[in-house]
């Protein structure tokens, strides 16, 4: 189910790059701390897309019917997501955020 930035604005979650990613994780955050928002790229990986619909029901449109692309639905043929969250901190290679909406 989606949650809007403006409802879950106190989620918080932590994003901790692997070091069998890079040796050395701290390096790849290096300047993060800089901006105030971070954008992140997901994948929906517990959906289970082996169908998806063209016309989908956001709770937004109280039952009516809308194209599944002009929604935000996690219900679709592409199973990446993009979210927008805020940076609370960084501490070598972690990255504290707030506001998830995943």
């Amino acid at each position: 189910l989606f949650r809007s930035p403006s409802v879950c604005s106190l989620s918080r979650a932590r994003l901790t790059i692997r070091k069998s990613v890079f040796n050395n994780p701290e390096h790849s955050l290096m300047g993060l701390d800089q901006f105030s928002h971070v954008w992140i790229l997901f994948i929906f990986h517990q959906n289970g897309h082996l169908s998806c619909k063209a016309k989908v029901q956001p709770p937004r449109l109280n039952g009516a019917k809308t194209g599944v692309f002009s929604t935000r639905s996690p219900h679709r043929p592409n199973p990446i997501g993009l979210t927008l969250a805020k940076l609370e901190k960084v501490e070598g290679g972690t990255i504290y955020l707030s506001g998830i909406d995943m």
